[in-house]
């Protein structure tokens, strides 16, 4: 094997593992919008009722979101594209859990979400322990 093929090998294998970190879902994208695979199975257009860890959870992100709203003075739609990027910098960091969207974010944060998922809950913890 030449060592130009190496090289592209070795940089193939160095992408593959930061997506497979930053768990990017493949998505289809259509008149400029990124849809998901699993669109109609986690959120709620009525406010769930969170119980035990989750609602704990939920407890310590709204403190810090109402805190950072207050320290940065910026509205919550721009507080959420914030975060999840401060949540993806943490995931490559740690290599723990998964990047998560604004949009997840936020729904998590309205309470609109129905089932989170193991590595959502993961990088949410992350975020909160910083």
């Amino acid at each position: 094997m030449t060592l130009a093929l190496k090289k592209q090998q070795k940089s193939i294998s160095d992408l593959s593992e930061t997506v497979k970190h930053l768990g990017y879902d493949i998505r289809e994208v259509r008149d400029g919008v990124a849809r998901s695979s699993n669109m109609e199975s986690g959120t709620s257009k009525s406010p769930q009722n969170y119980a035990g860890i989750i609602f704990e959870l939920w407890e310590e992100i709204d403190a810090l979101f109402n805190e950072k709203k207050c320290t940065e003075k910026w509205s919550m739609v721009r507080l959420y594209p914030k975060v999840a990027e401060e949540i993806r910098e943490l995931v490559i960091k740690h290599k723990k859990g998964v990047a998560i969207s604004d949009a997840t974010i936020r729904n998590f944060h309205k309470k609109t979400t129905k089932n989170l998922k193991e590595d959502t809950l993961d990088s949410l913890k992350l975020w909160v322990s910083k």
